[in-house]
């Protein structure tokens, strides 16, 4: 199109259909980056002109200072009608200190180098996502390429269009495997569609040792075990089971709580109910997460620790207590 937008009309005579009239309009998103705050247009192509001058609906995550802390808004919030404004920062608390002094000494004490923790995470999927892939392989290898890119150009994309269900699982995947940012534009009014975008983040970002559609082909050639407790028991050592959250309290809030463990376990949703499994590399760092947790009044009562090197005790059914019949032999 003379806009630079690919036709979206199937297989015609392009050139005679241009020449019909000039009310032949190209209807595609602009996806021009916006001038205020560098997002991308989501109105309708509007050739050469400028951006129209709306607010950005963009969900962005709005840090403090020190990067440890903060919250989710609208773009439009924060750079409507500012052309040199930059993005307001939320105030550092108690939390950022602990968080700081927590971090210097699980550097200082650390058993294990980060770069090895993050090849370990590789190596494992929640079974969300094997599920997932195992009826979706064709769409995951094909979102794989795309971060793929992301990850080796540095740069940012947008996902294709998916169901609305696929959303969550591609979600997870670019953000616990891939590290990558994920922001989500639209969706907030009846007819508009969410767009998703993801960007590369930082040197942490990475391309998954083993891929999620190669995971899956593993356990179907029978390489990987079927079963997932004995996936799971070999490449973590312990869990902690976080049966229900706290009222008002999210997954990052857990992660925040445990800043000093960065990169030392893995977080898996239990079913639809909110609570986690956080997966532990290591024994002895569970334990002292579990510890931390335990006394840190935020509310984690419902907690427990899994060692994965003790089986799981079976519960044992009870012997049906003998009784005599009335000629006095016992009953069998």
């Amino acid at each position: 199109m003379p806009c630079g937008h690919h036709c979206r009309k199937m297989c015609h005579d392009h050139e005679k259909y241009m020449e019909e009239g000039e009310e032949q309009k190209c209807n595609a998103k602009c996806n021009r980056k916006r001038k205020n705050c560098d997002h991308k247009c989501q109105e309708k192509c509007h050739d050469d002109s400028e951006c129209p001058d709306v607010p950005c609906d963009a969900e962005i995550k709005i840090y403090c200072k020190c990067k440890y802390r903060h919250i989710i808004g609208i773009c439009n919030r924060f750079f409507e009608g500012y052309e040199e404004e930059e993005a307001k920062e939320i105030e550092c608390n108690g939390e950022c200190m602990k968080n700081k002094r927590d971090a210097q000494i699980a550097k200082a004490f650390a058993k294990k180098d980060e770069k090895k923790q993050k090849e370990l995470k590789a190596d494992y999927y929640p079974e969300i996502l094997i599920d997932f892939a195992t009826e979706h392989l064709k769409v995951v290898v094909k979102i794989e390429r795309i971060l793929e890119e992301v990850v080796r150009n540095k740069e940012t994309k947008s996902l294709p269009e998916i169901e609305p269900g696929m959303r969550k699982y591609i979600c997870n995947l670019a953000k616990e495997h891939y590290f990558l940012e994920v922001c989500t534009y639209g969706g907030r009014f009846k007819g508009q569609k969410k767009v998703t975008d993801v960007y590369y983040k930082d040197e942490t970002t990475q391309v998954p040792a083993t891929l999620l559609s190669e995971y899956v082909k593993l356990i179907k050639k029978g390489i990987l075990s079927k079963d997932a407790e004995e996936r799971k028991n070999k490449l973590f050592e312990a869990s902690i089971k976080v049966g229900e959250l706290p009222i008002g309290s999210s997954l990052e809030d857990i992660k925040r709580n445990l800043i000093g463990f960065h990169s030392e376990f893995y977080t898996e949703k239990i079913g639809i109910r909110g609570g986690f499994y956080l997966h532990f590399y290591n024994i002895y760092r569970a334990e002292e997460a579990y510890k931390k947790m335990r006394n840190s009044g935020a509310g984690y009562s419902n907690i427990d620790l899994i060692d994965h090197s003790k089986p799981a005790k079976k519960k044992s059914k009870k012997k049906k207590k003998k009784q005599m019949d009335l000629e006095g032999f016992m009953e069998v």
